[in-house]
């Protein structure tokens, strides 16, 4: 019984320590992102997302890499992703970007615009 217990116990802890590091896991995607530059509010952020026949189309259509793009706004001090995506709305940069496990591109408007 001692020995059920004791697994049982060290399994509880693992899957915590599990959920812990998968809930840094955008932050840390986010960071690695930005070791060259922050992204900015008004910077248009693309994306590939796996979404079946119409990101297949997207792609073959735009000869692009990217199926998705939104916009950064900073919304209350955070960093937001507006996109259609389902109904258009805000997503956490770091949720945005942690959708994919392809690359991230991020372009920012000239400032003479």
């Amino acid at each position: 019984m001692k020995l059920f217990a004791a697994t049982l116990t060290a399994s509880f802890a693992a899957a915590g320590s599990f959920v812990a590091w998968a809930k840094g896991e955008p932050e840390r995607r986010l960071a690695a992102l930005e070791q060259h530059a922050r992204i900015e509010p008004l910077d248009v952020v693309f994306q590939d997302l796996g979404c079946g026949l119409r990101c297949e189309l997207i792609r073959q259509i735009t000869s692009s890499p990217y199926t998705h793009v939104g916009i950064v706004l900073e919304e209350n001090g955070e960093r937001m992703v507006w996109e259609a995506l389902g109904p258009v709305g805000p997503t956490p940069l770091a949720e945005w970007i942690a959708r994919t496990s392809g690359p991230v591109a991020v372009y920012r408007f000239d400032e003479e615009m």
